[in-house]
């Protein structure tokens, strides 16, 4: 309670002989549920929307318009209502959405369902960008410029080929430059004889191993594999047309390029 407040209280007090407190009606909502309901949809169909266009379409479209509605309380019901945040907008390739594809995806769900979660094998590739990381900003007179003479040191690119399995990574390798058929094709026959840290072995009979339609897994490749895992009993099948979210080596990329980020490795990459 505040020192204004007893004052005021006070006052009232002696001129009225009593205190008169009226009811607190608390925060009344200014948007009705069809409003809700009406940022909802504009917010699924483009979830880019701002605030301020948000704000004129409510008005004008609003069943019940409200000119008082203010930027503030959309946010409150995108955060607090509607349970969204915001994050980086993704952009799917319109390939993905063709009939077609649609329908694999489903073919492709359905099968996976139908597996051995132990006996399923994600392989991809990722390129890395070695760099080292050069501080942008230091101390030096006033009026002078603040000059650091360091050695240049050319950031080469690597590819990071791994197969994850249900208990996490099972096998990788590193190509300088970028990947292609033969790299590909090598570290797959490199897997086929290689063990994990446990003895046991990467590829196993009955394995099904999953990768993305990269032109380097196709045509040759393709061909080339099915005859080489066929006495093994290893199948080879392809993930639907740009779905990386279906892979689980993406959030291993993700993860590790975040982590290499970080100050600490920057040196090591030297």
């Amino acid at each position: 309670v505040t020192d204004f407040f007893v004052r005021k209280m006070w006052k009232q007090f002696c001129i009225d002989k009593e205190v008169k407190c009226k009811p607190h009606k608390g925060l009344q909502p200014k948007l009705s549920n069809p409003d809700r309901k009406y940022i909802l949809a504009k917010k699924m169909e483009k979830p880019t929307i701002s605030l301020s266009e948000l704000r004129k379409k409510l008005l004008h479209h609003s069943v019940v318009p409200n000119n008082n509605v203010s930027r503030m309380t959309i946010s409150r019901i995108i955060k607090k209502d509607l349970n969204m945040t915001f994050k980086k907008v993704s952009w799917p390739k319109a390939e993905r959405f063709t009939a077609a594809n649609l329908r694999y995806t489903q073919a492709f769900i359905d099968h996976i369902q139908t597996l051995d979660a132990n006996k399923i094998l994600f392989m991809d590739e990722s390129g890395y960008v070695v760099t080292v990381a050069n501080r942008t900003r230091g101390h030096s007179e006033v009026g002078t410029r603040c000059v650091e003479v360091e050695r240049y040191h050319p950031n080469p690119n690597v590819t990071l080929n791994l197969i994850v399995g249900l208990n996490g990574r099972m096998y990788h390798n590193f190509v300088d430059g970028t990947s292609d058929t033969n790299t590909y094709l090598q570290f797959m026959g490199e897997a086929s004889h290689a063990n994990t840290e446990n003895g046991i072995s990467v590829i196993s009979p009955g394995d099904t191993i999953i990768v993305d339609n990269s032109p380097l897994h196709r045509n040759r490749a393709e061909v080339t594999l099915a005859n080489f895992f066929a006495p093994m009993g290893v199948t080879l099948i392809f993930m639907p047309v740009y779905s990386p979210d279906l892979s689980a080596a993406e959030p291993v990329f993700m993860k590790s390029k975040i982590v290499l980020k970080q100050e600490r490795f920057q040196r090591r990459k030297i």
